[in-house]
């Protein structure tokens, strides 16, 4: 599944848009670093809780009035760090659409350089086989956490996008979402008016065809794409935007009683699953 970062920053994870194995603890690789910009979404698990616990009604398709934000994205906070969003703080509410139905709340503090991801969802219509797939994960200017709530175990890695972006020579210039964006192979389609929201769409090729994202200064406001583990098309619509809200600091912490380890390192290239060595599936999976 697509690997997520932007956050850049965020999620070491199988994600609701791409390749990958969902189960799977977050990997390792000696490849190099993956910049793509990803939409932020965390490791989904598979959850043995009863179906009807999750809301699979669609969601609504008007979005929430677009709040009053002046400036673009800055390449530097007040503070001196560098920025994702142009508002220090918020907390964002998506609704699935299509094949899936569920839930998405991203929570956010620093201008984007501190998040924390709480992912639910299930296929749509259900089956007898169909199961809650969930995840959270956190981002800091220095971490990247995969909380897997049914093991009590924290998967944490370097905030490899971070490194880089502070190393370049693009660190005065650009903002880290731009940076992110351009070095990702993410296309910029066009700018256009989404229900208030002078939005930018990007577009990005995936296993299952097309990812979209629409983004509105700096933030994703909407996602378009598929969850190839089920072959299944999905929409996030956005739902409900707080903004420049208090946002406790302990969210960006792993909580007590988690184990932190380090993701395994991925199979050899002849390990079973893997591609053999030299095919072009055989290149580190991101």
């Amino acid at each position: 599944m697509l690997a997520t970062l932007l956050s850049g920053m965020m999620v070491v994870a199988a994600t609701a848009c791409g390749d990958g194995k969902a189960d799977d603890a977050p990997q390792q690789s000696n490849a190099a670093p993956d910049t793509t910009a990803k939409a932020p979404v965390p490791v989904a698990n598979i959850d043995k809780m009863p179906m009807a616990d999750i809301d699979t009604s669609r969601p609504s398709s008007k979005m929430p009035p677009a709040p009053a934000v002046d400036q673009a994205v800055p390449i530097r906070t007040p503070e001196g760090q560098p920025a994702r969003y142009a508002v220090k703080s918020g907390r964002l509410t998506f609704r699935y659409d299509g094949d899936l139905r569920g839930e998405r709340v991203i929570t956010f503090d620093d201008y984007g350089l501190k998040e924390f991801t709480e992912d639910r969802f299930i296929q749509f219509p259900m089956d007898a086989t169909a199961g809650i797939r969930e995840g959270t994960s956190i981002a800091t200017p220095t971490e990247r956490i995969s909380l897997q709530t049914p093991t009590k175990i924290a998967y944490k890695l370097p905030n490899l996008a971070m490194q880089q972006y502070l190393s370049s020579d693009s660190t005065n210039t650009m903002s880290l979402t731009d940076f992110i964006l351009a070095r990702s192979g993410a296309k910029k389609v066009k700018e256009e008016n989404l229900q208030g929201y002078a939005a930018t769409l990007y577009e990005i090729a995936s296993q299952g065809g097309p990812v979209r994202w629409w983004y509105w200064k700096g933030i994703v406001i909407r996602e378009e794409g598929e969850y190839t583990q089920m072959n299944k098309h999905h929409t996030l619509m956005l739902q409900k935007i707080e903004l420049n809200i208090p946002i406790a600091d302990s969210l960006f912490q792993v909580p007590a009683g988690y184990k932190v380890q380090t993701p395994p390192p991925p199979p050899s290239p002849n390990a079973p699953g893997a591609a053999p060595s030299g095919t072009p599936g055989g290149a580190p999976q991101k």
